[in-house]
């Protein structure tokens, strides 16, 4: 049993694949005209490791950042495909490699990162000879996540000064851990669980250093990540019963660099990431390896002589950061001009879910008090499979908290006034109106949050509101001629609508006068 259990650890069954099954030597992705190269290099112990480098043909650049994968345990580069898009739509290069003991590379056993940080160093090496790389960035999964992890934390020499950032998803903070849980998973009683976990754990651990040179209690990447220091972005499945979320949770709170996220998805292990899954992922790789280049007249504006970029760099045009509320913003729009007002909603959503996260995280700063906001929610039936934090009710403003409108009040201005738009046309008026009145509490500078807030409220059959609301937007933009014909339409059903309310009043009057005459008359007989 022992040797069985050592051998789901050092040897899994090896991935095999052709290299057909890597894709086309050539092919187009966007404007980019991607190759791949083949090549082996050697690592420390004299194994021969297999890469594929994906490339942008022609380079914009002598130099371009590069993303490494490390592929999981019974894995190999072909894995790196799944993110190949993200990162190729860039211009970053790509490398995939078969760690060793790995898919096609030399190795008859694969030690879950204690040998394969070593690999690492050696690809990175390879590639600072190459001269052709400006900044790298790990991206690992499973295996691969924690030998990241050990690369950075546990590696004489470590990281790299070209090293400027991780990706981890599903990483286990401990293998002694790890193997606990999966233990505990066992359909056996009780005490037969704890005798394995007492005796068939000790004698595994003696036959794994007998046939590896190191200890289960050795793979603890949890341990390294209190050594990490460069910028994290920590990925993990919700529903993954193999790697539990709470290794991430772990890792993240060991995590001895400040510049880190961890972010729960849908999912389990093996699962594809969704879709805002990785776009987090982008916009970590475009803020730790595009943006501040240097402008140029290149196809991405990212590359160009070495006398342009020293001329770019002192005028200080160089590539700004993306926001990822702005590309969520981006998406949304395209699905509203299209008319998928539920899809667009829900990226609008995210948005705003995650810039109100930033505001309590004191990243952002806003004019609305967040944690006010959610304490006065009392949310409008959703049909989202996760919390939307729309937040009702009006914060009387004083002195004291009142504060200039920020940047991030704008762009959640503006998400706000498209999710009252999304509302309306799913007809769902009360969130339209909602979510009009936080546009406003927002940016109280915002005239299309007034334009929505009356049309809401027209909806609703609330002229006098709608009234209202018209006026306060009019002493903004007193030329505004869609608000202006809006006051109208609200004067004009304000007044049909008192009118009727009169009618019906004097109808029930006179009601309630013939009912009293005939009571009178019953009385009389």
């Amino acid at each position: 049993m022992a040797e069985q259990m050592v051998n789901m650890i050092i040897r899994p069954p090896r991935a095999q694949y052709t290299i057909a099954q890597l894709g086309p030597p050539s092919f187009q992705l966007g404007h980019w005209n991607i190759t791949r190269t083949d090549f082996p290099i050697k690592n420390k112990k004299g194994l021969t490791l297999q890469c594929s480098l994906f490339q942008p043909n022609p380079r914009p650049s002598e130099k371009l950042p590069c993303v490494i994968f490390l592929h999981g345990n019974a894995s190999c580069r072909v894995e790196a495909l799944n993110i190949s898009t993200v990162v190729l739509s860039t211009g970053t290069m790509l490398l995939g490699v078969d760690l060793s003991g790995s898919g096609r590379s030399e190795g008859q056993y694969i030690s879950l990162g204690i040998n394969e940080k070593e690999d690492v160093k050696c690809v990175i090496n390879h590639l600072k000879q190459m001269g052709t790389v400006s900044k790298i960035v790990l991206w690992g999964r499973s295996m691969g996540a924690a030998t990241a992890l050990m690369y950075c934390g546990e590696t004489e020499g470590a990281p790299d000064d070209l090293v400027k950032g991780m990706i981890i998803d599903s990483p286990f903070c401990s293998l002694n851990e790890l193997a606990h849980d999966i233990v505990g998973k066992f359909q056996l009683p009780l005490l037969a669980r704890q005798a394995v976990m007492l005796y068939g754990m000790k004698r595994a651990d003696a036959v794994l250093y007998q046939k590896m040179g190191f200890y289960i209690d050795d793979l603890q990447p949890g341990r390294a990540a209190k050594q990490c220091r460069i910028p994290a972005l920590i990925i993990h499945g919700k529903q993954d019963d193999f790697i539990q979320p709470k290794h991430s949770q772990k890792t993240f709170d060991a995590y001895a660099g400040t510049d880190k996220r961890l972010i729960l998805v849908e999912g389990d292990h093996d699962q594809p990431r969704p879709q805002w899954a990785l776009d987090h992922a982008y916009i970590f790789l475009q803020h730790k390896l595009i943006a501040g280049t240097p402008l140029s007249s290149s196809s991405d504006g990212r590359g160009g002589d070495e006398k342009n970029e020293e001329k770019e760099k002192e005028k200080g045009e160089v590539i700004p950061r993306l926001s990822l509320p702005e590309l969520w913003k981006q998406r949304g729009n395209s699905l509203t001009k299209d008319e998928k007002w539920k899809s667009a909603c829900e990226w609008y959503t995210r948005a705003i879910d995650y810039l109100i996260d930033e505001v309590k995280a004191g990243r952002e700063e806003a004019r609305v008090c967040v944690e006010e906001e959610q304490q006065e929610a009392g949310m409008m039936g959703m049909f989202l499979s996760w919390p939307f934090r729309f937040l009702c009710g009006s914060v009387p403003e004083t002195p004291e908290r009142e504060i200039k409108t920020t940047n991030t009040d704008r762009v959640l201005a503006i998400l706000y006034s498209n999710c009252s738009l999304c509302y309306l046309q799913l007809g769902q008026k009360q969130s339209s109106l909602e979510a009009s009145v936080h546009c406003v509490r927002h940016n109280p500078e915002f005239v299309r949050g007034y334009h929505r807030k009356v049309i809401a409220h027209l909806a609703l059959d609330q002229p006098e509101a709608a009234k209202i609301t018209a006026e306060e937007g009019l002493v903004l933009d007193p030329l505004n001629n869609d608000l202006i014909e809006l006051k109208k339409q609200a004067t004009e059903r304000a007044k049909k609508k008192e009118e009727e309310e009169k009618q019906k009043q004097e109808e029930e009057r006179k009601k309630e006068e013939e009912k009293k005459k005939e009571e009178e008359e019953k009385k009389k007989e």
